[in-house]
Protein backbone atom coordinates (compact mmCIF):
# COMPACT_ATOMS: atom_id res chain seq x y z
CA UNK A 1 0.00 0.00 0.00
CA UNK A 2 1.31 3.31 -0.66
CA UNK A 3 1.53 6.48 1.35
CA UNK A 4 -1.64 8.02 2.27
CA UNK A 5 -1.69 11.62 2.04
CA UNK A 6 -4.81 12.01 4.02
CA UNK A 7 -4.47 14.72 7.00
CA UNK A 8 -5.83 11.77 9.31
CA UNK A 9 -2.75 9.53 8.52
CA UNK A 10 -0.44 12.30 8.68
CA UNK A 11 -2.14 13.36 12.19
CA UNK A 12 -1.86 9.43 13.86
CA UNK A 13 2.32 9.97 12.46
CA UNK A 14 2.84 12.94 14.05
CA UNK A 15 1.53 11.80 17.06
CA UNK A 16 4.04 8.62 17.29
CA UNK A 17 1.50 5.86 16.06
CA UNK A 18 2.21 3.82 13.26
CA UNK A 19 0.10 1.38 11.25
CA UNK A 20 0.69 -1.73 12.93
CA UNK A 21 -2.04 -4.17 11.32
CA UNK A 22 -3.93 -4.43 8.41
CA UNK A 23 -6.64 -7.15 8.88
CA UNK A 24 -8.71 -8.35 5.82
CA UNK A 25 -10.07 -11.70 7.37
CA UNK A 26 -12.20 -11.88 10.26
CA UNK A 27 -10.74 -14.14 13.29
CA UNK A 28 -8.41 -13.48 16.50
CA UNK A 29 -5.99 -10.65 16.67
CA UNK A 30 -2.75 -10.46 18.67
CA UNK A 31 -1.96 -7.55 20.69
CA UNK A 32 1.66 -6.80 21.76
CA UNK A 33 1.42 -6.88 26.03
CA UNK A 34 1.56 -3.51 27.52
CA UNK A 35 -0.82 -1.77 24.90
CA UNK A 36 -4.41 -1.32 26.27
CA UNK A 37 -5.65 1.13 23.78
CA UNK A 38 -5.52 1.36 19.65
CA UNK A 39 -6.76 3.83 17.26
CA UNK A 40 -8.43 1.74 14.74
CA UNK A 41 -9.98 2.69 10.99
CA UNK A 42 -12.62 0.28 10.56
CA UNK A 43 -14.07 0.06 6.52
CA UNK A 44 -16.98 -2.42 5.56
CA UNK A 45 -17.60 -3.78 2.57
CA UNK A 46 -18.55 -1.90 -0.89
CA UNK A 47 -22.20 -2.29 -1.87
CA UNK A 48 -22.48 -4.65 -5.14
CA UNK A 49 -24.10 -3.35 -8.19
CA UNK A 50 -27.38 -3.33 -9.82
CA UNK A 51 -27.78 -1.91 -13.42
CA UNK A 52 -26.06 1.66 -10.89
CA UNK A 53 -22.98 1.34 -9.20
CA UNK A 54 -22.62 0.06 -5.00
CA UNK A 55 -21.56 2.27 -2.52
CA UNK A 56 -17.75 2.32 -0.95
CA UNK A 57 -17.84 0.91 2.33
CA UNK A 58 -18.45 3.03 5.30
CA UNK A 59 -15.65 4.32 7.50
CA UNK A 60 -15.73 5.11 10.84
CA UNK A 61 -12.84 5.38 13.08
CA UNK A 62 -11.75 6.33 16.96
CA UNK A 63 -9.97 4.90 19.71
CA UNK A 64 -11.16 1.69 21.46
CA UNK A 65 -10.08 -0.65 24.25
CA UNK A 66 -7.66 -3.64 22.30
CA UNK A 67 -9.73 -6.30 21.01
CA UNK A 68 -8.51 -10.15 20.43
CA UNK A 69 -11.11 -10.56 17.63
CA UNK A 70 -11.90 -8.56 14.06
CA UNK A 71 -15.10 -9.08 12.21
CA UNK A 72 -14.65 -8.20 8.47
CA UNK A 73 -17.85 -7.23 6.39
CA UNK A 74 -17.96 -9.33 3.24
CA UNK A 75 -18.88 -7.22 -0.21
CA UNK A 76 -22.44 -7.81 -0.77
CA UNK A 77 -23.24 -10.58 -3.54
CA UNK A 78 -23.29 -10.21 -7.17
CA UNK A 79 -27.19 -9.79 -8.59
CA UNK A 80 -28.71 -10.07 -12.22
CA UNK A 81 -31.62 -7.75 -12.61
CA UNK A 82 -31.95 -7.07 -8.83
CA UNK A 83 -30.73 -4.31 -7.01
CA UNK A 84 -27.71 -4.62 -5.71
CA UNK A 85 -26.70 -6.09 -2.23
CA UNK A 86 -25.77 -3.80 0.60
CA UNK A 87 -21.90 -4.53 2.24
CA UNK A 88 -21.23 -6.33 5.53
CA UNK A 89 -20.58 -4.51 8.74
CA UNK A 90 -17.04 -4.26 10.02
CA UNK A 91 -16.14 -4.58 13.57
CA UNK A 92 -13.19 -4.02 16.24
CA UNK A 93 -14.09 -3.49 19.40
CA UNK A 94 -16.48 -0.32 19.43
CA UNK A 95 -15.31 0.20 16.46
CA UNK A 96 -18.04 -0.36 13.36
CA UNK A 97 -18.20 0.25 9.91
CA UNK A 98 -21.04 -0.02 7.94
CA UNK A 99 -21.51 -1.60 4.23
CA UNK A 100 -21.83 0.17 1.34
CA UNK A 101 -25.52 0.36 -0.20
CA UNK A 102 -26.50 -1.91 -3.55
CA UNK A 103 -26.72 0.06 -6.55
CA UNK A 104 -30.59 0.09 -8.41
CA UNK A 105 -31.65 -2.42 -10.80
CA UNK A 106 -33.81 -4.02 -13.14
CA UNK A 107 -34.26 -0.85 -15.51
CA UNK A 108 -35.80 1.30 -12.48
CA UNK A 109 -37.97 -1.67 -11.10
CA UNK A 110 -35.74 -2.34 -8.43
CA UNK A 111 -35.00 0.97 -6.26
CA UNK A 112 -31.43 1.73 -4.99
CA UNK A 113 -30.67 1.13 -1.24
CA UNK A 114 -29.14 3.54 1.16
CA UNK A 115 -25.70 2.60 2.83
CA UNK A 116 -25.60 0.76 5.93
CA UNK A 117 -25.05 1.71 9.07
CA UNK A 118 -22.25 3.24 10.39
CA UNK A 119 -21.49 5.43 7.72
CA UNK A 120 -21.58 3.00 4.21
CA UNK A 121 -22.02 5.28 0.61
CA UNK A 122 -25.48 5.31 -0.98
CA UNK A 123 -26.30 3.18 -4.07
CA UNK A 124 -26.71 4.41 -7.48
CA UNK A 125 -30.29 5.10 -9.11
CA UNK A 126 -31.00 3.25 -12.02
CA UNK A 127 -34.14 5.47 -13.46
CA UNK A 128 -35.76 3.83 -10.04
CA UNK A 129 -38.94 6.18 -10.23
CA UNK A 130 -42.62 6.54 -8.44
CA UNK A 131 -45.81 8.09 -8.96
CA UNK A 132 -47.25 8.62 -13.06
CA UNK A 133 -45.77 10.31 -15.61
CA UNK A 134 -45.62 13.17 -15.80
CA UNK A 135 -44.81 13.82 -12.17
CA UNK A 136 -42.64 10.94 -11.66
CA UNK A 137 -39.86 11.56 -9.05
CA UNK A 138 -36.50 9.67 -9.32
CA UNK A 139 -33.96 9.14 -6.42
CA UNK A 140 -30.52 7.53 -5.25
CA UNK A 141 -29.62 5.83 -2.28
CA UNK A 142 -28.60 7.92 0.46
CA UNK A 143 -25.36 7.83 2.82
CA UNK A 144 -24.80 6.97 5.98
CA UNK A 145 -23.44 8.79 9.19
CA UNK A 146 -20.15 7.21 11.03
CA UNK A 147 -20.04 5.55 14.17
CA UNK A 148 -17.28 5.61 16.78
CA UNK A 149 -17.85 4.48 20.07
CA UNK A 150 -13.90 5.93 20.51
CA UNK A 151 -12.83 10.19 20.41
CA UNK A 152 -13.06 10.94 16.90
CA UNK A 153 -10.86 13.71 15.44
CA UNK A 154 -12.54 16.44 14.26
CA UNK A 155 -12.60 16.41 10.38
CA UNK A 156 -15.57 18.84 9.59
CA UNK A 157 -12.90 21.41 8.15
CA UNK A 158 -13.14 19.08 5.08
CA UNK A 159 -16.52 19.94 4.23
CA UNK A 160 -18.14 16.47 5.21
CA UNK A 161 -19.15 16.19 8.69
CA UNK A 162 -22.31 14.65 7.90
CA UNK A 163 -23.89 11.83 5.45
CA UNK A 164 -25.05 12.58 1.85
CA UNK A 165 -28.65 13.02 1.88
CA UNK A 166 -30.67 11.22 -1.14
CA UNK A 167 -30.80 12.59 -4.72
CA UNK A 168 -34.31 13.53 -6.09
CA UNK A 169 -35.41 14.68 -9.25
CA UNK A 170 -38.79 15.55 -11.45
CA UNK A 171 -39.20 14.21 -14.50
CA UNK A 172 -40.86 17.23 -16.14
CA UNK A 173 -38.02 19.52 -14.21
CA UNK A 174 -34.98 16.93 -14.33
CA UNK A 175 -34.17 19.06 -10.90
CA UNK A 176 -32.22 18.25 -7.97
CA UNK A 177 -33.99 18.21 -4.95
CA UNK A 178 -32.42 16.83 -2.23
CA UNK A 179 -29.57 17.90 0.32
CA UNK A 180 -26.27 18.02 -0.46
CA UNK A 181 -24.94 15.16 -2.42
CA UNK A 182 -21.54 14.98 -0.37
CA UNK A 183 -21.07 13.87 3.16
CA UNK A 184 -19.05 11.66 5.26
CA UNK A 185 -20.39 9.25 3.05
CA UNK A 186 -21.66 10.69 -0.17
CA UNK A 187 -25.24 9.76 -1.92
CA UNK A 188 -25.84 8.02 -4.77
CA UNK A 189 -26.06 9.70 -8.56
CA UNK A 190 -28.72 8.75 -10.44
CA UNK A 191 -30.16 9.19 -14.47
CA UNK A 192 -33.29 10.94 -14.87
CA UNK A 193 -34.39 10.73 -17.96
CA UNK A 194 -31.15 12.13 -19.78
CA UNK A 195 -29.77 14.35 -17.20
CA UNK A 196 -26.80 12.56 -15.34
CA UNK A 197 -26.37 13.24 -11.80
CA UNK A 198 -22.76 12.82 -10.14
CA UNK A 199 -22.95 11.22 -6.99
CA UNK A 200 -21.51 12.60 -3.72
CA UNK A 201 -18.33 11.69 -2.31
CA UNK A 202 -16.55 12.17 1.36
CA UNK A 203 -14.82 9.19 3.32
CA UNK A 204 -16.81 6.93 0.90
CA UNK A 205 -18.07 7.50 -2.28
CA UNK A 206 -21.94 6.96 -3.79
CA UNK A 207 -22.58 4.15 -6.84
CA UNK A 208 -23.04 5.76 -9.82
CA UNK A 209 -26.25 5.81 -11.86
CA UNK A 210 -27.27 3.64 -14.57
CA UNK A 211 -30.02 2.37 -16.74
CA UNK A 212 -30.51 -0.44 -19.05
CA UNK A 213 -33.17 1.55 -21.64
CA UNK A 214 -32.61 4.81 -21.45
CA UNK A 215 -30.16 7.40 -20.15
CA UNK A 216 -27.64 10.10 -20.26
CA UNK A 217 -25.40 10.95 -23.37
CA UNK A 218 -22.22 10.39 -20.82
CA UNK A 219 -20.63 7.49 -18.62
CA UNK A 220 -22.27 7.48 -15.31
CA UNK A 221 -18.62 7.64 -13.44
CA UNK A 222 -19.12 8.19 -9.41
CA UNK A 223 -16.35 10.15 -7.53
CA UNK A 224 -13.12 9.57 -6.26
CA UNK A 225 -13.64 8.71 -2.19
CA UNK A 226 -10.72 9.23 0.35
CA UNK A 227 -10.73 6.04 1.58
CA UNK A 228 -13.61 4.20 -0.48
CA UNK A 229 -14.50 4.74 -4.25
CA UNK A 230 -17.96 3.66 -5.46
CA UNK A 231 -18.80 1.86 -8.98
CA UNK A 232 -19.96 2.68 -11.82
CA UNK A 233 -23.19 2.49 -13.63
CA UNK A 234 -24.23 0.90 -16.86
CA UNK A 235 -25.92 3.33 -19.35
CA UNK A 236 -27.15 2.03 -22.39
CA UNK A 237 -27.37 5.36 -24.63
CA UNK A 238 -23.27 5.09 -24.14
CA UNK A 239 -20.16 3.11 -25.78
CA UNK A 240 -18.49 2.55 -22.94
CA UNK A 241 -19.57 1.43 -19.39
CA UNK A 242 -18.65 3.84 -16.40
CA UNK A 243 -15.73 3.19 -14.38
CA UNK A 244 -15.46 3.25 -11.13
CA UNK A 245 -14.13 5.79 -8.50
CA UNK A 246 -10.84 5.60 -6.90
CA UNK A 247 -10.28 4.99 -3.08
CA UNK A 248 -7.15 5.30 -0.89
CA UNK A 249 -7.48 9.46 -1.76
CA UNK A 250 -6.96 8.37 -5.69
CA UNK A 251 -4.20 5.41 -5.14
CA UNK A 252 -6.16 2.96 -6.06
CA UNK A 253 -7.79 3.48 -9.59
CA UNK A 254 -11.42 2.35 -10.03
CA UNK A 255 -11.88 -0.51 -12.57
CA UNK A 256 -13.29 0.66 -16.22
CA UNK A 257 -15.92 -0.19 -18.10
CA UNK A 258 -16.56 -1.91 -21.31
CA UNK A 259 -16.70 -0.67 -24.72
CA UNK A 260 -19.54 -1.28 -27.19
CA UNK A 261 -23.30 0.44 -26.18
CA UNK A 262 -24.81 -0.88 -22.95
CA UNK A 263 -21.42 -2.04 -21.42
CA UNK A 264 -20.91 -3.23 -17.63
CA UNK A 265 -19.03 -0.97 -15.63
CA UNK A 266 -15.92 -1.26 -13.35
CA UNK A 267 -15.72 -1.89 -9.69
CA UNK A 268 -14.59 1.04 -7.08
CA UNK A 269 -11.21 1.37 -5.85
CA UNK A 270 -11.22 0.15 -2.10
CA UNK A 271 -8.57 1.17 0.16
CA UNK A 272 -5.92 -1.49 -0.53
CA UNK A 273 -6.59 -2.20 -4.08
CA UNK A 274 -7.99 -1.23 -7.35
CA UNK A 275 -11.02 -2.05 -8.75
CA UNK A 276 -11.15 -4.61 -10.91
CA UNK A 277 -12.65 -3.56 -14.54
CA UNK A 278 -15.55 -5.12 -16.50
CA UNK A 279 -15.10 -7.69 -19.37
CA UNK A 280 -15.87 -6.27 -23.10
CA UNK A 281 -18.51 -8.81 -24.29
CA UNK A 282 -22.03 -7.96 -24.82
CA UNK A 283 -23.01 -10.24 -21.59
CA UNK A 284 -20.32 -9.17 -19.69
CA UNK A 285 -20.29 -8.61 -15.85
CA UNK A 286 -19.86 -5.79 -13.92
CA UNK A 287 -16.36 -5.63 -12.35
CA UNK A 288 -15.54 -6.27 -8.97
CA UNK A 289 -15.17 -3.75 -6.17
CA UNK A 290 -11.49 -3.45 -4.85
CA UNK A 291 -10.37 -4.92 -1.26
CA UNK A 292 -10.88 -2.60 1.63
CA UNK A 293 -14.35 -1.53 0.74
CA UNK A 294 -14.96 -0.59 -3.07
CA UNK A 295 -18.26 -0.69 -4.22
CA UNK A 296 -19.39 -3.21 -7.06
CA UNK A 297 -20.13 -2.27 -10.99
CA UNK A 298 -23.48 -2.19 -12.29
CA UNK A 299 -24.25 -4.07 -15.20
CA UNK A 300 -27.50 -5.04 -17.19
CA UNK A 301 -26.19 -8.01 -19.00
CA UNK A 302 -24.84 -10.66 -16.93
CA UNK A 303 -24.44 -10.55 -13.49
CA UNK A 304 -23.00 -7.11 -11.47
CA UNK A 305 -19.78 -7.15 -10.08
CA UNK A 306 -19.66 -8.10 -5.89
CA UNK A 307 -18.36 -5.23 -3.60
CA UNK A 308 -14.83 -5.69 -2.24
CA UNK A 309 -14.49 -6.89 1.21
CA UNK A 310 -13.84 -4.76 4.36
CA UNK A 311 -10.94 -4.49 6.78
CA UNK A 312 -9.44 -2.83 9.68
CA UNK A 313 -6.82 -0.89 10.00
CA UNK A 314 -4.84 -0.66 13.64
CA UNK A 315 -2.53 2.25 14.76
CA UNK A 316 -0.24 2.03 17.85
Amino acid sequence: MGTNQFPLIQTLNSLGLQLQQTITSSGSVTIPAGISWVFAIVIGGGGSGGSAGGGGGGVSMGWTPASSYATIGAGGASVTGLSGNIGGTSLYGIIMGGGGGGGGGAGGLQPPTAGGLYGGAGGGGANYSYGPSPTTVYFSGAGATPYTGGILIDYNSTGYPSAGSVQFGFSTTQAVLGNSQNGWSGSGGMINNSTYFVPGTGMSSGGAGGSNNAGSASAPVPAAGYFTGGGGGSNYNVTVGGSGGSGNNGANAGGTGGTTTNQSAGGGGGYLAAGSSAGTGSTSAGGAGGSGGGGGGGSNNNGSGKGGNGCVLLYY
